[in-house]
């Protein structure tokens, strides 16, 4: 390849093109029309500034979108009209905005050991200051209706789902082995979602559950759980026969999953109905 040279326009950004290494610059070999193998992960200095001089003017459009201009002001005379930013004002906002870890175009494209060691070493060293400044933040705590809230949406949430499912089981003759999988991945995320409702109902403080008074529900989101776990049995144990080809079993398991479903239909809406009555009495009592 023959080397190509260019004018700089401003020193931050070395020009040259890729030279041959142990690790060829995946860019260059695109650029050739040579398939990457196993090993081209490398970069040149000369894509390695382009990439730096792309970022730059990244930041300078997002910049712009902030501040809600339709242009950002170069720092030179000769930048023509319309321009987001020149090459040159990209160089500088490279050379003025490197972070506390060096300078991007000043890395190494191979590091030794050592380098790659004493790189590894301040990354940690960073980590470590950030964790010690949150250490004296004050974290936020969820009121109680924020959190009852959320507990709520992440049940009722899953109600179009929980409905389509049974629609399929419902109507299809011809259950696939995907279609269980599926079904039992969306089913195990709600009974998830019951279990960590009722073990936050069941760990309120004294004042909490005198003034929410969630007993009814608690009982509902155990019975609520007891029929997701026999459904989600029913399934596996559909899905088992289908893997080895046991068609009564199947037929069997799939007349017996549409009538729990109705059952489990009928419990999700008693149980969000209450939910969300639970919701309503604790913002009331705000108010």
């Amino acid at each position: 390849m023959q080397e190509q040279h260019f004018t700089p326009l401003a020193p931050a950004l070395p020009v040259v093109m890729a030279t041959t290494s142990t690790s060829p610059c995946a860019w260059c070999l695109k650029e050739q029309g040579i398939a990457a193998g196993e090993g081209s992960h490398g970069i040149c200095a000369f894509h390695h500034a382009h990439m730096l001089l792309q970022a730059a003017r990244r930041r300078a459009a997002r910049a712009v979108q902030r501040q809600g201009r339709a242009v950002v002001p170069c720092q030179c005379t000769t930048t023509p009209g319309g321009t987001l930013i020149c090459d040159a004002c990209a160089s500088k906002m490279i050379e003025a905005e490197n972070d506390q870890f060096g300078d991007e175009s000043e890395v190494p494209l191979v590091l030794t050991p050592s380098e790659r060691a004493a790189m590894t070493s301040r990354v940690n060293q960073w980590h470590v200051a950030q964790r010690e400044q949150r250490v004296g933040q004050p974290h936020r705590s969820f009121t109680l209706r924020e959190r009852m809230n959320g507990h709520y949406w992440r049940i009722a949430g899953r109600r179009r789902v929980l409905s389509n499912i049974f629609l399929i089981f419902r109507d299809d003759l011809t259950i696939f082995p995907g279609q269980c999988q599926e079904a039992a991945a969306h089913l195990i995320a709600l009974r998830r979602a019951a279990q960590d409702a009722q073990r936050f109902y069941s760990a309120l403080d004294p004042q909490s559950m005198k003034r929410v008074q969630p007993w009814g529900t608690i009982a509902k989101l155990a019975d609520f759980e007891s029929q997701l776990t026999e459904l989600l049995l029913c399934i596996v144990a559909m899905l088992e026969a289908m893997k080895e080809d046991q068609v009564y079993t199947r037929i069997q398991m799939h007349v017996v999953i549409r009538e729990l479903f109705q059952e489990v239909l009928i419990s999700f809406e008693d149980l969000t109905s209450q939910l969300r009555a639970l919701l309503e009495k604790v913002q009331e009592a705000k108010l």
